[in-house]
């Protein structure tokens, strides 16, 4: 759709996410440094049970052992790898000089940078170093600026800042939820989804370039939803172009060890395991004949039949549409 793409994901991507929220007392680096170790003991082949990326969420915290975990896991195989870490926390680590040295041992590792404008409505001189100095090594990487609705008017600025920085791709990610009601503010509506897309679209065209636009995932183009109708769990999967039959493509654990499809929050019902509690490829090839698979896709289809069919709107917020509603209905 005129050059912005959607994160629209093809095969399975394993998700692992860090969320202060839900430990105490424990070093959220090291509890995801527990999971990377639990899964790789299980012996699973990722491309055997159809994973075909990680993407590591680090957050605020940084941990070298980690990285080290992340670089021996590419080197036995695993593919499609992807630490993210929030650019502001960079000046107070030695990340970026760790990951030099694994990067010059390991070509395959990638790297997304992760800033929300709320608090830093701008690039600054040291985030502009990191970048710069990371494209020096040939590392394709991606930025992914969290957007909020009062941070719209200092978007343009930001991408002026970056756009000869040799980013791989620009993510733009909204704050993730939905407004319903008014008084949340610090939300966008479904209709300013699309709002915002028109944004995107007039300073891509303003500011021309080689850099590639992205929403992030679980957004997606209405009409991309009704062609292919896999994306949102409803498809047969018989004439499926991915053959996704319903198997979540995005499957999160979060930093307890608890598994979900597409998104953490989820209501509790749609948990499907905890890989500290039983084996990795069990919890997977178990979950299409689990009652928290059934409720997944009576969740999935009420969203599209009620939801997206018909929506006025062109761009769809599909994920933060399954999280609303999976609090709202009553069988939840």
């Amino acid at each position: 759709m005129d050059g912005i793409y959607f994160k629209e994901v093809e095969k399975a991507q394993l998700i692992l996410k860090e969320d202060s929220s839900k430990i105490k007392n424990n070093d959220r680096c090291q509890t995801i440094l527990e999971i990377l170790n639990t899964l790789d003991q299980t012996g699973t082949s990722f491309l055997r049970i159809g994973i075909q990326s990680i993407f590591i969420i680090l957050g605020n915290r940084y941990n070298k052992e980690i990285l080290q975990k992340v670089t021996q896991l590419v080197s036995e195989g695993v593919p499609n790898i992807t630490l993210q870490i929030n650019s502001q926390i960079l000046e107070s680590t030695t990340f970026y000089e760790d990951f030099a040295k694994q990067f010059s041992h390991q070509k395959q590792l990638k790297l997304s940078f992760y800033k929300s404008l709320l608090n830093t409505p701008t690039i600054t001189e040291k985030e502009i170093l990191l970048y710069d100095n990371v494209h020096r090594l040939g590392v394709p990487f991606s930025l992914e600026l969290e957007v909020h609705p009062n941070t719209i008017n200092v978007l343009e600025n930001v991408i002026k800042d970056i756009i000869n920085k040799k980013i791989f791709e620009l993510v733009i990610s909204p704050v993730k939820g939905i407004r319903w009601i008014d008084e949340q503010k610090n939300l966008f509506s479904v209709p300013e989804y699309s709002q915002l897309y028109k944004y995107i679209q007039t300073i891509k065209k303003q500011r021309q370039s080689r850099l590639k636009y992205y929403f992030r995932h679980g957004i997606l183009p209405k009409i991309f939803l009704l062609q292919h109708p896999c994306n949102a769990y409803v498809c047969s999967g018989a004439y499926c172009h991915a053959g996704k039959r319903g198997f979540p493509q995005k499957i999160v654990i979060n930093t307890v060890g608890d598994v979900y499809p597409e998104s953490d929050l989820l209501g509790k019902r749609y948990k499907f395991g905890n890989i500290f509690e039983s084996n990795f490829s069990q919890i997977l090839y178990s979950y299409k004949n689990s009652r928290a698979y059934s409720e997944f896709i009576v969740l999935s289809r009420y969203v599209f039949e009620n939801l997206v069919i018909n929506c006025p709107f062109s761009i769809i917020p599909f994920t933060d549409l399954l999280i609303q509603k999976s609090r709202e209905m009553s069988y939840v």
